[in-house]
Formats: C-alpha cells, sequence, structure tokens
C-alpha cells in the first residue's frame, strides 16, 4: 500500500540530509582545525562565491527537470530524453566559465581584492569538482522521481565518510593544504560522475 510504499522516505531522506550537511562542513573545518584560521577564512570564501551562484542556476534548472521528469515518467515510464537534453544545456553552460576559473581564477580574485588571492588559488583546485557538481545536482532529482531514497542515502554517506577518510589521511601524513583540496576534488569529481551514471539509468527506467 501507499503508507508502505513510501515509509522509507523519510528515514533514508532525514539520514541523507544530514549526511550531506556535514560533509559540506568537514573541508572547513578541517582546514581550520589543522592549517589555521586564516585558511579556513580564503577557503570559507572560495566556496561561497562559487557555491551561492552555483547552486541559485542548479536549482532553478532543477525544479524545471523535476517537474517534467515526473511527467515524462507518469506517461512513458522513462525521462531519459529529457535527462540527456539537461545535462547537454548544463554543460554548454558551466564548461566555459569553470574552465577559466581553473586558468585565471587567482587573478581574478586579486583584482577584486588582493587579500583574496589565495582564495583564487582554492577556487582552482575546487574548480573541477564543483563543475561536477553543477552539472549533476539538477539531475540528482531522477532518483527521487523513481523512488531510490536508499541510493541518495548510500551517495551521501559514501561522500561524508570519503571527506572524513581524507581529512584524517591529511592530518596524519601531514599533506600540504593544496593536496588535501586536490583529493576533495578527486573524490567530489567520482562521487557526482557516478550519480550521474545511477540518475540516468534512472531516466531510463532501470
Amino acid at each position: 500500500n501507499t503508507v508502505s510504499r513510501y515509509a522509507s522516505f523519510p528515514k533514508h531522506l532525514s539520514l541523507s540530509y544530514l549526511f550531506s550537511s556535514i560533509f559540506q562542513q568537514i573541508p572547513t573545518l578541517f582546514v581550520a582545525a589543522h592549517y589555521g584560521a586564516f585558511y579556513a577564512g580564503q577557503l570559507a570564501i572560495a566556496t561561497q562565491i562559487i557555491a551561492a551562484p552555483n547552486a541559485l542556476v542548479a536549482n532553478a534548472i532543477g525544479d524545471v527537470f523535476r517537474k517534467e521528469a515526473i511527467d515524462q515518467y507518469r506517461t512513458e515510464g522513462s525521462f531519459s530524453d529529457l535527462f540527456k537534453k539537461i545535462t547537454i544545456v548544463l554543460f554548454s553552460v558551466a564548461v566555459i566559465p569553470f574552465g577559466l576559473l581553473v586558468f585565471f581564477a587567482d587573478d581574478v580574485f586579486a583584482f577584486y581584492d588582493e587579500n583574496w588571492i589565495l582564495a583564487g588559488e582554492y577556487v582552482q583546485y575546487l574548480a573541477p569538482g564543483l563543475f561536477f557538481m553543477f552539472l549533476v545536482n539538477p539531475l540528482a532529482s531522477s532518483a527521487l522521481v523513481r523512488e531510490k531514497t536508499k541510493f541518495i542515502l548510500v551517495w551521501s554517506f559514501s561522500m561524508f565518510l570519503s571527506f572524513l577518510i581524507i581529512s584524517v589521511y591529511a592530518k596524519y601524513a601531514e599533506v600540504g593544504i593544496h593536496f588535501y583540496l586536490i583529493l576533495l576534488t578527486i573524490v567530489r569529481s567520482l562521487h557526482y560522475l557516478v550519480e550521474w551514471l545511477y540518475c540516468y539509468r534512472f531516466s531510463k527506467g532501470e
């Protein structure tokens, strides 16, 4: 029945939101504790300046995608064409801006405020992972459309655990902050690529 069908939703989603909120804070908290408050402040600036517009655009596109995906899935049993169309749109919108950030973010930040040049360097390291986040976040609702709440929970926990392991490794291996950011970017990129692949499968009705 309907009650048993949706019984797992609150449990899975509430836990996934908890893990998501925690893993998003892990890098800044770890940098503050291990490298110092100044570097954590620069990282916070870098993250906020890029993540805010990222989330705004992604949420707007994601709302449209989710509504159309629900309608198509109910009538056709899949929404893979819509999924591919939105993927192409997102890629086209993001590839040049994020590519420029990889090469010129430090100069742009320094031009705006010379005290932010380090934040600009951090953006250069974080940009590839944030690109994949921008590309996949609007499409992630595919899992909700298909009621794959367990996947959402497992993915969020995996990201949380990976960020935690990287931070522990960085502490005991005494790696520099730039290498730490590279590790975060690799893990973030891989997780969002996996999420895209699963969501594409979901969009096909699998």
